[in-house]
């Protein structure tokens, strides 16, 4: 290359600006962006871009690996000067020229006379120094450093037409505060661009950790993760910390340096201000009013249309704002980095008191129906107590939902006298006393927010101050006898003449009555209050209310209309959950349970026993339905399973509360069943039918479809077919949950089997069929699969109109093994029975193994059958599987 070079003009480019500056000290080797595949690293690919606010170090970044490459590197630094196209395409040439004298060590004479010239109007010289190094076989890298000072469209063009046509023996790295208006999506379309950013160029943890070795800092570990969150890895912060440090003990300056004062921080925003135009330097002091914004927030905070405009400039020129994770349906939130924030406001609070009140009374009535906390220290900052006083007491319900009642009570504190005496807020701070467990606290606060009320009754809506302590009585159970009294009293709070113009009031009334209703099997009603709840919190944006309904309804659906429908609600519910982060809310927990049987029908019984127990340990302190639900399932998981220790422990605490009041009418009878089950399962038999007798003379039998199929099929096993079909035509024609029809026709048809009328038998079990393959339904022929088995199987003779699933159903049943007896005792084996257990697995006769361990044949066997008798099994082979199966050989 250098052959061809002519004679070097007159005028020359300053060395700084063509060579890379030389490295700070102390210096940090940056590890983590060394460590980028090959693929990824400066020049890889013909195009990078390091782009990031000041202070993020990259002209040091980049100089240093400047430094080791083994690929010359061509340094331009740029100024505002080059912003005239020739002034910017000598410096190129020059840098390019000096790159070869510091690699070589000799230089030749560039003929700058025909390539130096106005590159935007013909692309001549651009074209000429592409054809120059294209004809080279010594690759070049060109940096173009603070390339953000570039304006002027020719100098734009000049850029523009290089990497347009760029040689391959040419790699360019443009770094800068932003992106520069260049032809770059072209690039990143084609994957010719490498980006580097500043959440890549920020410090880690470890990096200030080496820093203040470096310089003679010594920093604890919590000074180096306080010290790094303060920052967020801004590495010019951490630097100017650590110098400031040197002299005085590391945490009063990490305070001076948080603190809004700081003269360390302020002086790093302010250069960075005055760098902006002074438009957009306004929207920035004016748009750090909050932690988070979007376009919306950004258009009220700026007083006009341009800010949604202008945040985007910020986001473009990265002015220290981070996208947060991206929640379907929503505009994008950015998240201003601490630091710079701090320093914005204490500017714009300190030069213009007055409009730093006012936009923080803006910000309040945008977050008011979006985010409490945040409109209610936005109100307090903005010296409007009363306004964060009504934002509580419009909102607070999205939070107890959420069971953040303990933020909830925080806010009510941070309420100054005397806003603080609302009696709206003094029962919030009842709710909240209650909630973490103390009901002495939280009856006094009611007490005191009665007499407030009657001492200052409510101006606009008195009716709300009414209603909310009627739903706080209600929530506490006060002085209620039982779950329908309280039912009964909750449709009172919402009769027409009680009723207050305060929606949220009234949705949140509508939820916990729906609730109620549903839970006493007035559940046309309870749904339409729970419908008309949802319907408000949409309008209002209370999301944690709107999917308290709707895990409620998922419930509900599960119940009434089977479990494919439940699935199907439940699912979309905690999806939106997850999105949110909400998993762990009490008032999802209806759609968790609504799961749980989902996956029990299905015959998943592991999904089953961790969905039923994350339901059974989150939800509310007077939600005793949901717990006692919950810990039904897991007693079927575990008798389905055949988990003697699980399944003791929950018979045990269900027993004991058959007649909890605040259980729906229906629990007695179900809790008289699950000890049927649990008494046949453990091959007492005759106690069973006993309790199953009993149960069919409970006039709330036929209200729960579920109990009355065992009922019937206890009853059928018992040899007392009269008695079962008698249980089994109490059924309402209402029912239409698909799981309790599949076990009533499944039940059905193995009673006409007996009865010998198989016509009958197999119609029964084709409808079984038809039902259980719309939702997967197969828990109810997997209760029963011994006898259910052979039916299946002549069935495909007798014709089916859903023969593949009934091959499926065969498949899934042939795998099955029923479960062990649940008596404890029968899980263990004695020494001698474990000797002889194995023997079992050779194929040594009973006489061998009697000859092996000195015993009779006739003990040997003994031994054997009481060895299949533990374990559940019928022959030799199996007793070896199952043993195998439980860690027993």
């Amino acid at each position: 290359m250098s052959a061809t070079w002519g004679d070097r003009p007159a005028h020359r480019v300053p060395a700084r600006k063509i060579h890379p500056p030389p490295p700070p000290t102390p210096h940090v080797v940056r590890e983590r962006i060394g460590a980028r595949p090959e693929t990824e690293a400066v020049g890889s690919r013909p195009v990078t871009l390091v782009s990031a606010p000041t202070g993020y170090g990259k002209s040091t970044f980049l100089a240093a690996w400047a430094r080791t490459s083994t690929t010359r590197v061509a340094w331009l630094g740029l100024d505002d000067l080059d912003n005239d196209p020739q002034t910017l395409w000598h410096g190129i040439v020059s840098s390019i020229e000096a790159a070869d004298v510091r690699t070589t060590g000799r230089s030749g004479p560039w003929p700058l006379d025909d390539l130096w010239g106005p590159g935007h109007e013909d692309g001549g010289p651009v074209d000429r120094l592409i054809s120059v190094i294209d004809d080279s076989t010594e690759p070049v890298v060109l940096v173009l450093d603070d390339v953000d000072e570039i304006r002027s469209d020719g100098a734009r063009a000049t850029l523009d037409r290089l990497l347009r046509y760029l040689p391959d023996q040419l790699r360019v790295v443009l770094a800068g505060r932003f992106d520069p208006p260049l032809a770059l999506q072209r690039l990143r379309a084609h994957g010719d661009l490498t980006e580097f950013r500043a959440a890549d160029l920020r410090f880690t943890r470890k990096d200030v950790q080496t820093l203040g070795e470096l310089s003679g800092v010594t920093l604890t570990t919590d000074d180096q993760h306080e010290l790094h969150e303060a920052t967020s890895g801004w590495p010019v912060a951490v630097r100017m910390a650590l110098v400031t440090a040197r002299d005085t003990p590391v945490g009063p300056t990490l305070q001076r340096l948080l603190s809004p004062r700081s003269p360390v921080a302020d002086l790093l925003v302010a250069d960075l201000l005055a760098s902006l135009r002074p438009d957009l330097a306004r929207f920035v002091l004016r748009a750090t009013t909050c932690r988070r914004i979007d376009a919306e927030l950004a258009d009220a905070l700026s007083g006009s249309p341009d800010g949604s405009r202008l945040l985007v400039e910020c986001v473009d020129r990265g002015l220290f704002l981070e996208r947060e994770p991206e929640i379907p349906g929503t505009s994008a939130v950015y998240r201003w980095h601490d630091l710079f924030r701090a320093q914005c406001q204490a500017r714009l609070a300190a030069s213009e008191p007055s409009t730093w009140r006012s936009l923080h009374r803006t910000a309040s009535h945008h977050w008011r129906d979006r985010d409490l906390e945040e409109a209610v220290d936005h109100a307090l900052a903005g010296g409007r107590p009363a306004l964060a006083a009504q934002c509580i007491s419009e909102q607070w319900i999205e939070l107890v939902l959420r069971g953040q009642h303990a933020l909830l009570l925080s806010l009510c504190l941070r309420v100054p006298p005397p806003f603080d005496e609302n009696p709206d807020l003094l029962l919030l701070v009842a709710v909240c006393r209650y909630l973490e467990g103390n009901p002495v606290q939280a009856d006094l606060q009611v007490r005191r927010a009665h007499a407030r009320a009657a001492a200052d009754p409510p101006v606009t809506d008195g009716g709300r101050f009414v209603l909310l302590e009627s739903l706080l009585r209600l929530l506490l159970a006060v002085d209620a006898p039982d779950l329908v009294e309280m039912a009964r009293r909750g449709r009172e709070l919402l009769s027409p003449g009680s009723a207050t113009t305060d929606d949220t009031a009234t949705a949140g009334a509508e939820y916990i009555v729906g609730q109620l209703l549903c839970r006493v099997g007035e559940r046309a009603t309870g749904v339409a209050l729970l419908e008309a709840s949802a319907t408000i919190a949409t309008s209002r944006r209370m999301t944690a209310l709107r999917l308290a309904c709707e895990a409620e309804l998922a419930l509900v659906a599960s119940t009434v209309d089977g479990v494919g429908a439940g699935r199907t609600r439940a699912r979309r519910v905690l999806d939106e959950a997850a999105t949110l982060g909400w998993q762990s809310a009490a008032t999802i927990s209806p759609a968790v349970l609504a799961l749980a049987r989902a996956a029990f029908e299905r015959d998943d019984l592991d999904e089953a026993r961790t969905l039923a127990a994350r339901s059974a340990s989150r939800n509310q302190p007077t939600d005793h339905y949901l717990r006692v639900c919950s810990q039904a399932l897991l007693l079927e998981v575990a008798l389905a399973a055949g988990e003697p220790a699980g399944a003791e422990a929950l018979h045990s605490s269900l027993l004991r509360r058959e007649h909890d009041m605040f259980l729906p009418a229906t629990w007695p009878v179900v809790a008289l069943m699950l000890d049927a089950r649990w008494s046949y399962a453990h091959g007492s038999s005759s106690d069973a039918r006993q309790t199953a007798e009993k149960a069919a003379f409970d006039v709330m039998l036929p209200h729960h479809p579920d109990s009355l199929v065992w009922c019937a099929d206890l009853l059928r096993l018992d040899g007392d077919l009269v008695g079962a079909r008698a249980v089994l035509d109490l059924l309402p024609g209402g029912c239409r949950a698909s799981h309790s029809l599949v076990a009533h026709r499944v039940v059905g048809a193995l009673l006409a089997d007996a009865e010998e009328q198989p016509d009958k038998a197999h119609r029964l079990l084709e409808q079984a069929i038809t039902l259980a393959e719309v939702d997967d339904v197969r828990r109810p022929f997997v209760d029963r699969s011994c006898q259910v088995l052979p039916l299946l199987r002549a069935h495909l003779g007798w014709g089916s109109l859903h023969t593949a699933y009934t091959v499926t159903l065969l498949d899934h049943l042939s795998g099955v093994r029923p479960p062990a007896p649940l008596v404890p005792s029968f899980w263990s084996l004695t020494p001698r029975e474990h000797e002889v257990l194995v023997y079992l697995r050779s194929a040594m006769t009973a006489a061998d193994i009697a000859a092996a361990v000195f015993l009779s044949v006739n003990t040997v066997k003994t031994h054997q059958r009481a060895i299949y008798r533990k374990l559940g099994v019928v022959g030799r082979r199996e007793a070896v599987e199952v043993a195998a199966e439980r860690g027993l050989l």
